[in-house]
């Protein structure tokens, strides 16, 4: 069998889908999809991710991506305090971001249907 050469297959899946996740391109389109449901801020977006994701990503790997995504135009950021607390730097997708996430998931899904057809 194939997958022999790997060792274990179920550990090489999972350490595959780690790293595939965890590459800043892909984590940047589940970024953009959590802040179309609402703006946060970057320890909030870190949480949903790794929740959604149930790894364990980076903080500084998702304000990275958030920096990335801010120069590009997909999203935007304020910041905002509240009296007596520290003040958070709160993100929120862009129209351009939407238009972006909304051609990444059809194109995703294409790609899928590809796959799927083989």
């Amino acid at each position: 069998m194939i997958y022999n050469i790997f060792g274990d297959y179920d550990l090489w899946v999972k350490k595959f889908r780690e790293r595939f996740l965890l590459h800043s391109r892909i984590l940047g389109l589940f970024v953009l999809k959590i802040l179309v449901r609402k703006p946060m801020h970057g320890y909030q977006i870190t949480e949903r991710i790794n929740e959604i994701l149930n790894i364990k990503v980076p903080r500084q790997l998702v304000y990275f991506i958030l920096l990335r995504l801010e120069h590009a135009g997909l999203v935007s950021s304020e910041w905002i305090g509240n009296k007596g607390r520290r003040l958070r730097k709160v993100y929120k997708i862009t129209d351009k971001g939407k238009e972006f996430i909304e051609s990444c998931v059809r194109e995703l899904k294409e790609i899928v249907k590809l796959l799927e057809s083989m």
